[in-house]
């Protein structure tokens, strides 16, 4: 049963990466060796974008594969959401308030994802 949790707990690390990319100049300045510090902001939206083409990668390959619930795809109608977050960041991440919209994304698709998946092993779907 640890599959379904693989999309919910790489969308965490979304989460993690994506909220260091605003603090990157005052980490900086504390010098603090977090990656976004180490690699520079475009490296962490990079890292986040990944994150989130496995996530929904797993989400479409886990049923597929009868790891998952049919009714687990559902997750993918949150793909438009994603997008969103994910170009808020590519086009925001030079700027600490400007992106705040994209951290803010990848919570909401973290719970919802997560609220989708649960209920697809609720309701499940026949093969």
């Amino acid at each position: 049963m640890v599959w379904p949790s693989l999309p919910v707990g790489l969308l965490v690390s979304a989460i993690l990466v994506i909220n260091e990319v605003p603090d990157y100049e005052a980490d900086r300045e504390a010098r603090k060796a977090n990656l976004i510090v180490r690699n520079g902001p475009l490296a962490g939206v990079k890292l986040h974008r990944w994150l989130m083409y496995v996530t929904y990668g797993l989400v479409a390959l886990f049923p597929l594969v009868g790891r998952m619930p049919w009714g687990a795809l559902i997750a993918l109608v949150t793909l438009p959401a994603a997008r969103r977050a994910l170009t808020l960041a590519r086009t925001h991440a030079a700027d600490p308030v400007r992106i705040i919209p994209a951290n803010a994304g990848t919570v909401m698709l973290h719970t919802v994802i997560g609220l989708l998946i649960t209920c697809s092993y609720l309701v499940r779907l026949p093969r």
